[in-house]
């Protein structure tokens, strides 16, 4: 392979892995990762590789399509294509020149292209970057037109670029042309209604091709009127498509276009042969290292061992794959397997004698991605053999322990921002074990612990909305929510004041008006209530599903049912440990949740762990008062400061409304706590309920227990770790009032890991204002 191929190579790998420009994708090349026989390149190698590329794209489509149909052994029937507009931030088109109707320059003295059809189209006067409306309606900035065929299957086997000003009714007679002497089966084109016209449609029937192009039932043309007469049934869809336009980063050449259909094609051949997704292919593969380290003992290797699935997706991306079980190979298959590994690992990296540190051990992946901060030795320390832990963890830029609301949102906003990311979790996924779960949380922010949360709060309200926009999940529901009790109680004083400080609407309410809005509650004439429009509710294992949907998405490794055993600081970052493998990486988060006691011994805290009961009763009179925008959530103080609250029922008839005491639970720990929920619980609970909400204790229904882990003054913890502030985030205590800060803490703790600040004020929640309180009795 030459130095042009392996530099094209490497662009179509930067694009699959991380797409960035050229003088980006050169530096990515450089210093990233490891290309067999391509130390480095720069942007003018970049350049020249293009221009080659340009100059044998033809033949190179042609030979791509062929290797691919041989490997999937591709037989085409459907073929789908369309079209869509990129856009360039230029000011100027480019200069006009003389093109034919297929958008390729002609002689300037030319004015009729030697192959131009019956048609009468006369040569165009466009740049390839040119100003135009035909894709979106867009005419402020040049734009190009890419197409593109795919199979049913996905798999994209031509792409093209056609000026800017460039209509659909033009494409599709030289997208057939150019497919004419591949090597198809019976093909049906299927394209949208864009390229339907009856100079078309006689295109595409031309020879043995058949077509499917869509029409609008409403448009009246002929071929509608002919589908409607038949007999059948026929229905009307409309809005049943929904089309993202793909912005390409801005380049000079639209040979681009080439490198990213190369990308999509090696992406889309690895799942085909693979049967597993990209993001999962990646994961397994990063995971694997190939070294070769020099010791006072002198030279020798250390691989990963594979696991099956590694085994599995290494010897289906062969291109010489065996017959034989990938889990149980034939002798000859075993070479090739040891091929394939020394293939995609490339060159090893070495260490001189007496070098004080090993460079960056690569992971086996399609562009060989080095994991930064892996493990090393010196030759000073080694022993006969470097300890294997130290050379085959697995090296990420962040650990999070714990996945629940905490550890999830700084999972997602962790690998939101570019940051490789580990996350491990003692239980599956939205599990019901910790404090992240039950189906309801309260949200406000008329914040009555202290007025200093209030800005986190406005942050969380902004994030909880862009989660249910990124997800789709019913993140939240704005029911409005009363905090009731004298005037002097802290739930009405204390919400009373940060309202005012934040100047955030609210209403004071006396108790007739608060019986008369709300109908269900019954205060005492001497109770009063502040009543918050934007208060509601969250649901917590939806909160916690997408933002693990996210993170997943977009590359964070998340191991359930893979508790971290312990961990140590090691090197410039830490060492984790489970019982199924040891991982590094240059920062560790720590989320514990109510197992904070045992995972943060040394920070000095005296957390509580309590157990708490959830309750849920049908109503007396059904659920239609107590539904959403009839009884809103509400936090009830009574005269010796208990305090209970409650939801709408927004899970209908059959669940019920929840309500629960606040902070009214025995002391335990994850390991002893009670989760059996007794009759004389429901019975002090329906008794407290009868004097505030009448209605409500009709029925029992169901109960749940969880914990609460909380701080002597019940604020949180979010901070560096100040026995290991390099290096450790920590975030707990947060029972009682904490999962409506769920994503805002999440940004938080991804700030502290990657940059070592936030600008978010967290000054109340240092832990040095703690390390020397005793815990409450």
């Amino acid at each position: 392979m030459s130095v042009t191929e392996r530099v094209l190579f490497s662009m179509v790998a930067n694009r699959a892995l991380a797409p960035s420009s050229k003088l980006a994708a050169a530096d990515w090349v450089t210093h990233d990762v490891h290309v067999d026989g391509l130390p480095a390149t720069d942007d003018d190698a970049c350049y020249r590789a293009m221009d080659w590329l340009h100059e044998v794209q033809d033949d190179l489509e042609k030979r791509v399509f062929d290797e691919v149909s041989n490997l999937l052994n591709l037989e085409v029937d459907l073929l789908f294509f369309d079209t869509t507009s990129t856009y360039f931030e230029l000011e100027e088109a480019d200069e006009p020149v003389t093109r034919d109707d297929k958008g390729r320059l002609l002689p300037a003295a030319d004015d009729t292209p030697a192959d131009a059809d019956d048609s009468g189209d006369a040569p165009d006067q466009a740049g390839f970057r040119t100003f135009g409306k035909f894709k979106d309606s867009r005419d402020d900035l040049p734009q190009i037109v890419i197409g593109m065929a795919v199979t049913r299957d996905g798999i994209p086997v031509r792409v093209w670029s056609w000026p800017g000003n460039t209509g659909d009714q033009k494409l599709i007679r030289q997208v057939k042309d150019d497919m004419r002497d591949w090597t198809l089966s019976q093909i049906v084109w299927v394209t949208d209604r864009g390229f339907s016209s009856e100079r078309n449609r006689r295109y595409l029937r031309q020879g043995e091709n058949a077509y499917i192009v869509g029409e609008k039932l409403r448009s009246g043309s002929p071929e509608v009127k002919a589908a409607l007469s038949r007999q059948g049934r026929y229905g009307e869809i409309a809005q049943n498509m929904r089309v993202k336009e793909v912005r390409i980063s801005d380049t000079e050449r639209f040979v681009h276009v080439i490198l990213c259909w190369l990308a999509l094609l090696l992406i889309r051949i690895t799942e085909t042969t693979t049967g597993a997704t990209w993001p999962t292919v990646r994961r397994e593969l990063d995971r694997l290292h190939l070294g070769t380290f020099t010791g006072p003992t002198g030279l020798f290797r250390q691989v990963t061992t594979l696991t099956k699935p590694q085994t599995d997706l290494l010897a289906s991306t062969s291109p010489h794959r065996s017959r034989s079980s990938p889990s149980n190979p034939h002798p000859a298959d075993q070479h090739e397997h040891q091929h394939l590994e020394k293939r995609l690992s490339g060159a090893l990296t070495h260490v001189r004698a007496g070098q004080t540190q090993i460079r960056d051990s690569v992971p086996l992946n399609y562009a060989e991605r080095r994991s930064r901060g892996a493990a090393g030795c010196t030759a000073a320390e080694t022993p006969p053999r470097c300890p294997q832990e130290a050379l085959l963890s697995p090296t990420y830029d962040v650990i999070v322990i714990g996945l629940g609301g905490m550890g999830s949102a700084a999972a997602h906003h962790l690998s939101a921002g570019g940051a490789r990311v580990l996350g491990l979790e003692k239980f599956g996924p939205v599990h019901n074990r910790g404090s992240s779960h039950g189906g309801s949380r309260i949200t406000r922010q008329s914040y009555f612990e202290d007025p200093a949360y209030v800005p986190l709060l406005l942050r969380a309200y902004e994030l909880y909305d862009d989660l249910h926009r990124a997800t789709g999940r019913e993140i939240a529901i704005r029911s409005g929510g009363v905090m009731v009790g004298h005037p002097g109680s802290l739930a009405v004083s204390g919400s009373l004041q940060s309202a005012r400080q934040w100047d955030l609407p609210h209403e004071l309410l006396d108790a007739k008006e608060l019986r008369r809005r709300f109908p269900t509650f019954t205060p005492r004439d001497d109770e009063v209530a502040l009543y918050e429009r934007k208060a509601g509710l969250l649901r917590p294992e939806h909160t916690v599903a997408a933002h693990l949907q996210l993170a997943t998405r977009q590359g964070a490794d998340l191991h359930f049912e893979e508790p971290m055993t312990r961990w140590e600081p090691y090197r410039d970052g830490v060492r984790v440990h489970t019982a199924e493998n040891t991982y590094t990486a240059g920062q560790l988060v720590v989320c514990p949740g109510a197992w904070a006691p045992q995972l943060l011994t040394d920070l000095g805290v005296p957390f509580t762990i309590e157990r708490q009961v959830m309750y849920w009763f049908q109503p007396k009179n059904g659920v239609e008062p107590f539904l959403p925008g009839n009884h809103p959530i509400y936090i009830w103080e009574d005269s010796q400061g208990a305090q209970v609250y409650g939801f709408p029922a927004i899970d209908g008839p059959a669940l019920g409304a929840k309500v629960a005491f606040f902070s009214k639970g025995e002391v335990t720990t994850p390991e002893t706590i009670d989760r059996t929920v007794y009759d004389h619980e429901v019975q002090d609970m329906a008794d407290h309920m009868s004097r505030c909400i009448p209605d409500l204790p009709g029925t029992f229904l169901n109960a749940a227990t969880c914990m609460y882990s909380s701080t002597p003054d019940e604020n949180f913890v979010i901070a560096r770790h100040p026995a290991h502030p390099d290096s450790v985030t920590v975030a707990c205590g947060f029972s009682g009032h904490g999962f409506k800060f769920v994503p805002v803490v999440g940004e938080i703790l991804a700030d502290l890991a990657l940059t070592g600040t936030t600008e978010h004020p967290i000054g109340l929640f240092d832990p040095a204002r703690l390390a020397a309180a005793p815990a409450p009795a």
